[in-house]
């Protein structure tokens, strides 16, 4: 089809917009910005792999219009103000559709002014969306190249419904940080469970902006390097090891201590009962075994249980991980069955009664526990110092700051889990038999590789799921 040309955007908007567009492709590289590379540009950007599919996806211009950019060969079509761009598959990878025009390739980019936004759906987004292929399977997908303190507060919007200021602040520095580390490792973030849950700018509340305002560009270091932000709903008065919860490398910064302030949460203890049989025969078709008996094995010194034995008629028995035991309850009753690790399991001859406290891993912050320590005077300072023992926070700097190597969270490949309120970085640990053990960034959004080496999901759909919030 033919491409019609438009007057608008201006052309000193166009001229602006084209060259602000393909700065961050060239420095994107497709696969990160690093933060200093964005500090170059105009701002800080994070890239958000869009988990939508792009076969339904219809994005609405804004009323000052937009340019699209053929990544591959440069050149630029002006899009009339409030069109509707269609995405779809072609035989050439991305078909892009709006009026009687369309246009095929490989690599697209779409901007438009700093002060408006492209919806799609109910959802807004600003800055950049690419519309590319994955480079090793060909799937096409969209990524939006967001402002990070915009993406900062949208972030605390979904993942912290908390009223307080503190503890939001506190929630901002963890995000960002997270954030940076991510885009340092050369991998893109993902806007559902697998990264930080991500809706676009429609969804931001003022208390989460200002949160944003407060602490801009503040990020948690440990030596030089930028700590693992992990963080769940509520610890149930002890912060979890990241050793004991992943079977993991020991970070410092994510030591097991008491926590008296999680008690404002509504998940500090909890209980839940399954039939012995009902549980028995899950476990059997799960595992291809007999299960007659189950039992906890270890525990570790913060109350996590390490591991259950599956005892089974034969040979059968198994021993498998206490967060894969959870994510097996949660799988099937949901995730407010077995709501953590830290439990104890008794039989009560027909049934199996846990009892537990918390809701989540329990490691780094608890979004509990920072808001009884705000409700109680403590700043976010002093809420950071406690999760994350040791680190400091600072402004972020250039050159960037360094990222952890080797692996500190473990993950199991699993369905989605829905998303709630408050949230939780809880990937699920694959029992020991399988040998499987991917690092955290696999199970939760980063990469181990070095920036030089960027390494990319396979499949935008989510890998992994969150157990509890």
């Amino acid at each position: 089809m033919p491409v019609q040309r438009f007057t608008s955007p201006t052309p000193s908007t166009l001229a602006r917009s084209i060259f602000l567009l393909l700065v961050v492709a060239v420095f994107s590289d497709r696969s990160g910005i690093t933060p200093a590379q964005a500090q170059d540009v105009a701002g800080m950007h994070v890239r958000v792999l869009l988990s939508r599919e792009i076969d339904k996806t219809i994005v609405r211009v804004p009323p000052i219009g937009a340019i699209l950019v053929d990544t591959d060969s440069k050149r630029t079509y002006p899009l009339p103000p409030g069109a509707a761009l269609s995405a779809a598959k072609s035989d050439r990878g991305v078909q892009l559709s709006w009026n009687d025009n369309a246009v095929r390739g490989h690599s697209f980019a779409l901007t438009t002014e700093p002060e408006h936004v492209f919806q799609i759906g109910a959802n807004t987004y600003s800055g950049t969306l690419e519309f590319l292929l994955h480079p090793k399977t060909g799937h096409p997908r969209i990524v939006n190249v967001v402002p990070l303190e915009e993406y900062v507060a949208a972030v605390i919007s979904a993942e912290y419904g908390l009223k307080d200021t503190e503890g939001t602040r506190a929630m901002a520095v963890v995000a960002r940080t997270y954030a940076l580390a991510t885009q340092e490792s050369g991998q893109l973030l993902h806007d559902d469970e697998r990264s930080q849950v991500f809706r676009g700018l429609s969804f931001t509340t003022p208390a989460a902006q200002k949160a944003a305002n407060d602490t801009a560009g503040y990020v948690l270091l440990h030596g030089n390097e930028l700590v693992e932000a992990v963080y769940s709903a509520s610890n149930g008065g002890y912060t979890a090891s990241n050793t004991s919860v992943w079977d993991t490398p020991s970070r410092p910064y994510l030591a097991a201590r008491k926590d008296p302030f999680d008690a404002v949460s509504p998940y500090s203890e909890w209980q839940f009962d399954v039939d012995k049989n009902v549980m028995h025969d899950l476990l059997s078709r799960r595992y291809g075994a007999s299960i007659h008996e189950v039992r906890v094995l270890d525990t570790a010194p913060d109350g996590r249980v390490r591991t259950i034995e599956l005892r089974a008629k034969g040979s059968g028995d198994r021993v498998v991980s206490g967060t894969a035991f959870r994510a097996l309850l949660a799988d099937a009753y949901g995730p407010k069955s077995a709501r953590s690790t830290f439990f104890s399991l008794d039989d009560r001859g027909k049934s199996y009664h846990l009892e537990g406290r918390g809701f989540g891993h329990g490691v780094g912050l608890s979004q509990w526990g920072a808001h009884g320590r705000a409700l109680e005077g403590h700043d976010h300072r002093d809420i950071l110092a406690f999760y994350y023992p040791g680190s400091r926070l600072e402004r972020l700097s250039s050159p960037p700051v360094s990222v952890p190597s080797g692996p500190i969270l473990a993950a199991l490949p699993a369905p989605d889990a829905p998303s709630q309120t408050v949230s939780d970085r809880n990937p699920i640990t694959q029992e020991k038999k399988s040998g499987r053990i991917l690092d955290a960034h696999s199970a939760w959004g980063r990469a181990t590789n070095s920036p030089s080496s960027p390494v990319e999901e396979e499949d935008p759909k989510p890998t992994v799921r969150r157990v509890g919030w």
